[in-house]
C-alpha cells in the first residue's frame, strides 16, 4: 500500500470512529430527554399527563410556525445578503460536490436558522432538478429555505451591489462594507484537491465587480486564508448582527487548529529541527518567522481528517484537502 493510500485508509478510518461517536453521543442524549420526560410523567395523573403531552405538541406546532414565518420573511427582507456562487460545478469530482453540498448544509443549519439571525441565503445557479440538487437532498434539502437562482449571480444581482469575497483580492473587508443591507456579499463554491489562485478574483475582474478579502493578513495569523463557507458566513453575520469586529469575528469563528503556530507545526518540520539543534526555539525550522505569508503555500498544514476535501468558502479558490480552508 502506497503512503498516499495508507494517509487515506487511515482519514476514513477516522472518520468512521467520529461518526460512530456522533451517532452514540446523539443517542445518549435522546435517551437522557426521554428519561427526564419519563420521569415528569411518572409523577401526574392521568389528566395531568395527556394536558401536559397536548402543551408540548402545541408549543411545537407554534415554533415550527414561528420559525417558517421568519424563515420565509428572511428570503425577501434580509437584512444580510449572501449568495453561494455555484459557477464552478462542471471542475468538480461527485466527491467534491458532494463536499460542497456539506458544506451548504452547515450554513443552513448552524447559521441561517438562527432565530436572531436575519439572513438571505441564495444559491446561484441552481435550477430545479439540476445534477447537483441529487448531493444536496443527502443533507436535508428538502428541509432548506433558500432562494434557488436559475442564472449566474452576475446575472441575477446588479454588479454595483456585489462584493465577491476572495483570498487573492488585494483590498480587506471592512465595517464600511456590511453597512449597506442591499449588498450581497458573493462567496465561491469551489472544492478540489490542489489549490487554483485567483479564480474567483480573475472573474470579479472580467465582471468589474467590487472584490475583498477577510484581513487575516492583518492579523498576522499564519494561516491559510482559505476558509469554509460557513466560517466565512459566521464572520459575516456576527459583523452584521452583534456588532463585532471583522478582527475579532475572526478570531472567534476560525478553530484553532486552523492557525499555523509554532507549537503546531507538522511532524516533520518539528523532528527536522530536533536533528538540527537540541534547542527547538533556536531552530528557524521551527520558529514563528519560518512560517509568514510569503511562504505558508508551501508549508505543511494542519490536516482535519474528518473533512477528506474541503470547500473554498472566500473566494471559489480550489482546495486542498485541508479543514475548512
Amino acid at each position: 500500500m502506497s503512503k498516499a493510500q495508507k494517509k487515506e485508509a487511515k482519514r476514513a478510518a477516522h472518520t468512521e470512529r467520529r461518526r460512530l461517536k456522533r451517532k452514540q453521543d446523539n443517542k445518549n442524549k435522546r435517551l437522557a430527554r426521554q428519561e427526564a420526560r419519563k420521569n415528569i410523567l411518572s409523577g401526574m395523573t392521568r389528566q395531568e399527563r395527556q394536558e401536559y403531552i397536548n402543551n408540548e405538541r402545541e408549543q411545537e406546532a407554534q415554533e415550527k410556525e414561528r420559525l417558517e414565518q421568519r424563515l420565509a420573511d428572511n428570503l425577501e427582507h434580509g437584512n444580510l445578503h449572501i449568495c453561494i456562487a455555484l459557477d464552478f460545478m462542471d471542475d468538480m469530482s461527485p466527491r467534491e460536490k458532494n463536499s460542497l453540498a456539506r458544506q451548504i448544509q452547515w450554513v443552513w443549519n448552524d447559521i441561517v436558522r438562527k432565530p436572531e439571525l436575519k439572513i438571505k441565503l441564495d444559491l446561484a445557479p441552481f435550477a430545479a432538478g439540476c445534477p447537483f440538487e441529487e448531493d444536496c437532498r443527502r443533507f436535508g434539502f428538502v428541509h432548506w429555505k433558500m432562494n434557488y437562482r436559475p442564472q449566474s449571480f452576475h446575472e441575477e444581482y446588479p454588479m454595483e451591489r456585489v462584493v465577491v469575497l476572495s483570498p487573492d483580492a488585494e483590498t480587506a473587508l471592512t465595517q464600511a462594507d456590511l453597512q449597506d443591507d442591499r449588498t450581497v456579499f458573493v462567496i465561491g463554491g469551489i472544492v478540489d484537491k490542489t489549490v487554483k489562485r485567483n479564480m474567483t478574483k480573475d472573474l470579479a475582474d472580467q465582471l468589474q465587480a467590487c472584490c475583498r478579502r477577510l484581513p487575516i493578513k492583518e492579523l498576522a495569523m499564519s494561516m491559510n486564508p482559505i476558509l469554509n463557507i460557513n466560517t466565512v458566513a459566521e464572520i459575516l453575520a456576527d459583523v452584521k448582527f452583534n456588532g463585532a469586529t471583522i478582527n475579532d469575528a475572526i478570531v472567534r469563528a476560525i478553530p484553532p487548529r486552523k492557525v499555523n503556530l509554532p507549537d503546531r507545526q507538522s511532524r516533520k518540520l518539528r523532528r527536522a529541527g530536533e536533528e538540527h539543534s537540541p534547542e527547538s526555539s533556536s531552530n528557524p525550522l521551527i520558529s514563528s518567522n519560518s512560517f509568514s505569508d510569503s511562504s505558508s503555500e508551501e508549508s505543511e498544514v494542519p490536516v482535519d481528517v474528518d473533512a477528506p476535501v474541503d470547500v473554498d468558502a472566500s473566494a471559489g479558490v480550489d482546495v486542498p484537502v485541508v479543514d475548512g480552508q
